[in-house]
């Protein structure tokens, strides 16, 4: 059997032939999946509120008017089903933020940004703001700045087409997490204003950040191979359909 020709999937470790993608409606079918596993964390995030009552989510004293902050994803997600919810939405974007690196980790600082993000996020869950609330604040800086570093740098290598729906999602993510370091210094001072005036506003802030954090690492594609792609896919997923192709085949 002839082997495929080199632009008809990814070339595999040692040389040999590349593995031929699947047909366009698998592509479809993958893309679907692609939006799926991206917005599943977006979903998550909003609808915290709406499971308080179902006893899915941590329910604080008082909510919304939860101690310092008001209502914030942090005590939403302080128990154990919450906080395993968290880990699995956000598998995809983890994922998908690996795969964009393999194309540009001969970079500097691209890596080692990408491994402190993965770490501080894990220990960002690993701390419930419950029981370690001020280990809780520190996880959250150094997450928050963790993540804003990595897109910052991974930005430069964004394709041109785009460029300006990632940098409008980075903006977002920084407006939101500065309003986040804010509000935390107001709760300082008094812990009482926030949840009295504007309980919901922590909350809001946090999730429309997430939310931004979450579709950042899909919308973003390789420059110097973006265009070429069938219809705009990004080469890690071309990438991953000669693979789901190969184990078809071999089964």
């Amino acid at each position: 059997m002839a082997p495929a020709d080199a632009g008809s999937g990814a070339r595999r470790a040692g040389g040999e032939p590349p593995l031929p993608l699947p047909p366009p409606t698998d592509m479809w079918h993958i893309g679907k999946l692609r939006w799926f596993g991206t917005l599943l964390p977006v979903v998550y995030v909003w609808i915290l509120p709406l499971l308080a009552n179902t006893g899915f989510v941590h329910k604080c004293h008082n909510w919304p008017r939860c101690k310092s902050t008001g209502a914030s994803v942090s005590d939403f997600i302080a128990n154990t089903h919450a906080t395993g919810g968290m880990a699995a939405v956000f598998f995809f974007p983890s994922l998908h933020m690996w795969q964009n690196v393999e194309h540009i980790r001969q970079h500097r600082c691209v890596l080692p940004t990408l491994v402190a993000f993965q770490l501080c996020f894990g220990l960002f869950l690993m701390c419930p703001v419950s029981e370690v609330p001020s280990l809780h604040g520190l996880t959250v800086n150094l997450f928050c700045i963790s993540a804003l570093v990595h897109y910052g740098i991974t930005l430069r290598f964004c394709a041109e087409h785009r460029y300006r729906q990632c940098q409008v999602l980075l903006c977002i993510a920084i407006a939101t997490f500065a309003m986040i370091f804010l509000l935390a210094v107001i709760s300082r001072f008094d812990d009482t204003f926030i949840p009295q005036h504007c309980p919901w506003l922590f909350y809001i802030s946090e999730a429309i950040g997430l939310s931004s954090m979450a579709v950042f690492p899909m919308m973003w594609y390789l420059a110097q191979s973006a265009s070429g792609e069938d219809g705009g896919a990004s080469s890690p997923t071309r990438e991953l359909a000669a693979g789901l192709s190969a184990g078809h085949l071999q089964s």
